[in-house]
């Protein structure tokens, strides 16, 4: 038999095994930064026979100036401490390039003005060269054309607006390693004609930006204003011609102004008959709040869809003070007070004719009356005029003063995760969306702009809702016992369309638009989705309660409101998808470019922002 086998001896104590060779570095950056050693792409902070001078192409160097500290050592060389550290406890500095950004060697040479070997851009690491290779660091990383950034210590690129021109953001913002002087925010990155946040500013004093990429000369102010007043009082004259003519019945019969008369009467007539007057007040109202999507709840469309909506928003909201008086023209104090006072003005002015006409006509005929009297028949002929211009202006004006608080906020600092300035007020500045020149916060110039616009709101929307229901209160008596008075018959565009018990409905949705245009702005720029949520919420109420109550007289009337209310409750969803998908695609693109549509996709199940777009346009 064989002999018993011995059990094998128990194998020599051995040296830990040696580590596994480093992996070529990844063709896209890894999910974790700080997995690297050195030669790839940077040293890692130990002693040892190689170390590198720079971080690779594709990767740009943060050193002390950014998130570490450094601090001099008695033999005069610099100690480096890292905020942030591997597993492992070694520093970590190279980070990949941020998305829109160039981050190579030679960029980074020609940025310091120095010369760099060609050997240095292939070896780059473990070799004594005669000219040290310089590194791409945060500041000296080149941005992309069509793209800018506020601050050299930050690493976000932000996107310049095209601002309904196809290609301008390209031609104002070009880019480059450059950030400018000191003092400056961005110069550097925009073309020799611009200046300020994504360029929108001229550089030429008394410039303004007109199509999006070119530089226009500003009016004079003597000039600018004598058009507004020449515009104005021209207004004035041509409806005061229209009404006077049109009181004259004997002229129905003249052969050159007849025809044109009689076929006023007719359409006048239609639409009495057919109740026109409260379908427009529905239509209207739903434009009032629709073509503010994009400027008060910073939706975010498809392209196409953003061009037309702005320029359809730019007519609705009635900012004629962006014509004469653009910014970089005048302060935007100065438009806030124009715009808001004009309308004051030209009733005012209207009141002056009309007391001065019937006092002339009182005059004529021997008759004797006070000027009270005059001014209390004015008043009363002039209220169906008020009410109509209040009803149109103050949603847009509420809209244009609520938007003194709207700001666009720009990073000034690198920070991993992504603060707001609402956590951090010096991780990012913030500018007037309205006006590029006005820095928000606590600065002089936008802390009077709020007082003003404080004093606006009492003046446009808080007074508009305190005289609606004032008319109304005054008038609930008579119509509730159908006693019609010179007053009721002066505000019936106020409540001729609503049953006696529903007499008050407009001050109402004069409430619900203000609400949905203006005041939804006190929702702070970071958190502007939030926006979207408050409005549907609203939405959602109101046309339920539209659809009970049932406050029209006539139910066409009554389907025609339910109908758009549910056709602007979609179209606030529509829009807070798209902005929603694009918000999500913008995040992921600046965390690694090419990622940023399918994550949208795998999050919210739309392929596209013109899907959801094209899906609320089919349901509405």
């Amino acid at each position: 038999p064989p002999p018993p086998s011995t059990p094998p001896l128990p194998p020599p104590p051995s040296q830990p095994p040696s580590p596994p060779p480093l992996p070529p570095p990844p063709s896209s950056p890894p999910s974790s930064l700080h997995q690297y050693r050195c030669p790839h792409p940077f040293g890692d902070g130990a002693d040892s026979d190689k170390t590198c001078d720079s971080c690779t192409d594709g990767y740009y160097e943060r050193r002390s100036s950014d998130d570490a500290r450094a601090r001099d050592q008695p033999d005069g060389t610099e100690k480096i401490e890292a905020l942030e550290r591997d597993a492992d406890g070694r520093y970590a500095y190279c980070y990949p390039c941020p998305p829109h950004a160039n981050c190579t060697a030679r960029d980074a040479a020609r940025g310091a003005g120095r010369r760099l070997h060609e050997d240095s851009v292939v070896t780059g690491c473990g070799e004594k060269l005669a000219e040290p290779i310089v590194s791409v660091t945060l500041s000296t990383i080149g941005v992309a054309r069509g793209y800018w950034r506020a601050s050299a210590d930050t690493d976000q690129m932000i996107k310049c607006d095209d601002r309904g021109y196809v290609g301008s953001g390209e031609a104002r913002c070009i880019g480059g390693e450059d950030f400018g002087p000191n003092g400056t925010i961005g110069s550097g990155y925009c073309d020799s004609n611009f200046r300020g946040p994504e360029c929108q500013l001229c550089s030429a004093a008394n410039h303004h930006l007109a199509d999006g990429s070119s530089c226009e000369k500003c009016w004079e102010p003597g000039e600018a204003v004598g058009i507004v007043a020449t515009i104005a009082v021209a207004i004035c004259v041509a409806f005061g011609l229209l009404a006077w003519v049109y009181t004259k019945q004997s002229w129905r019969n003249h052969r050159g102004v007849g025809p044109p008369l009689q076929l006023a009467d007719r359409v006048a007539a239609w639409c009495v008959s057919t109740g026109l007057k409260p379908k427009l007040k529905i239509l209207l109202g739903f434009f009032q709040v629709c073509f503010v999507l994009s400027t008060t709840y910073s939706a975010r469309l498809p392209k196409d869809s953003q061009k037309a909506f702005d320029k359809l928003s730019e007519a609705i909201a009635i900012d004629w003070t962006a014509v004469f008086l653009p910014p970089g023209c005048t302060d935007f104090k100065v438009r806030l007070i124009i715009l808001a006072t004009l309308p004051i003005l030209i009733i005012a002015l209207l009141m002056l004719v009309g007391i001065g006409i019937r006092l002339k006509h009182w005059h004529a005929t021997s008759e004797r009356r006070r000027v009270s009297d005059a001014i209390r028949r004015v008043v009363l002929d002039l209220t169906p005029l008020i009410l109509i211009l209040v009803f149109i202006l103050v949603p847009s004006m509420s809209a244009f003063i609520f938007r003194s608080w709207s700001c666009e906020e720009y990073p000034v600092s690198h920070s991993e995760d992504s603060r707001r300035c609402s956590e951090d007020s010096r991780s990012c500045v913030r500018f007037l969306k309205l006006d590029a020149n006005v820095q928000c916060g606590d600065t002089p110039q936008h802390t009077r702009i709020k007082i003003l616009a404080a004093f606006l709101l009492i003046l446009w929307p808080a007074g508009s809702l305190i005289l609606f229901t004032s008319l109304l209160f005054l008038c609930y008596k008579a119509l509730q016992t159908k006693m019609p008075t010179a007053l009721t018959r002066a505000t019936t565009f106020l409540h001729k369309e609503y049953k006696e018990r529903w007499c008050w409905w407009d001050a109402l949705d004069l409430l619900r638009k203000i609400v949905l245009v203006g005041v939804v702005v006190v929702v702070p720029e970071e958190r502007s989705f939030l926006r979207f949520v408050a409005a549907t919420l609203l939405c959602s109420v109101f046309v339920v309660v539209l659809a009970v109550v049932r406050p029209y007289k006539r139910i066409e009337n009554h389907v025609l409101a339910v109908g758009m209310n549910l056709v602007l409750l979609l179209v606030i969803l529509g829009a807070s998808w798209t902005t929603l998908f694009e918000s999500i695609q913008e995040r992921f693109e600046s965390i690694q470019e090419g990622t940023g549509e399918a994550e949208a996709e795998r999050l919210l199940g739309w392929p596209s922002s013109e899907t959801a777009f094209g899906v609320t346009i089919f349901l509405v």
